[in-house]
């Protein structure tokens, strides 16, 4: 298999720009979205920003519903070629809740297909859960004109008691793009308060970027 992408922690610099997360925090991706804007106020997106697209495509969306299990194998198999094989052993993966879900709906986040594809093809005894869920759906960033601060998400944020054991010993928090960092950070600080000092480290698909181009 050919492959291009190489796993990056996000350095000091980029840390300035991913708002919400802390010197000390471990967060690693290998793809960049990018969103290139022109004079025109044209958009162009780039060929990531393409896989997250289809890898959201949602159950109802039937014109376009056979693009995402490609995606998820995709994204899937670049994981697999990326992380260590004791990562995969060591760690409890742990989706970011979809801004759809809540404690009364559990949709199956598409994150979670890519975590049962690993499971299939490579780590059958890979630990995944969907363990964090919210009280009340939300917004997503660009659906929303204000965006929620850290304290706001993690105070909508609860634990799925079913999934609590065992208890992880190391955690993962898995999304596909990092932005602003602040669904991370949420999420991080309310493991905390159930597993205190775990180390919970986050490992997403792709850093968000938007440039402004004269082209």
């Amino acid at each position: 298999m050919s492959f291009r992408h190489r796993l990056t922690r996000l350095d000091e610099l980029e840390l300035r720009e991913v708002v919400a997360l802390e010197e000390n925090d471990l967060c690693y991706y290998w793809r960049t979205r990018t969103t290139i804007k022109n004079i025109s106020s044209d958009k162009l997106y780039s060929e990531t920003h393409s896989l997250i697209s289809n890898l959201k495509i949602k159950e109802k969306e039937i014109n376009r519903l056979h693009h995402r299990q490609p995606a998820i194998e995709q994204c899937a198999h670049e994981m697999i070629a990326l992380l260590p094989p004791e990562v995969f052993r060591q760690y409890t993966f742990i989706p970011i809740p979809a801004s759809k879900s809540s404690k009364n709906v559990y949709p199956v986040s598409n994150l979670t297909y890519v975590l049962e594809q690993i499971k299939k093809i490579a780590y059958p005894s890979l630990d995944s859960r969907e363990l964090i869920t919210q009280y009340e759906p939300t917004l997503t960033n660009h659906h929303s004109s204000q965006r929620q601060s850290v304290e706001e998400l993690a105070r909508n944020y609860c634990i799925r008691d079913k999934f609590m054991h065992p208890i992880p010993q190391k955690i993962i928090l898995f999304d596909d793009v990092i932005s602003a960092g602040r669904h991370f950070k949420a999420a991080q600080n309310h493991l905390l308060q159930h597993f205190s000092e775990i180390k919970i480290i986050g490992i997403f698909i792709a850093r968000s970027i938007d440039e402004c181009r004269d082209i």
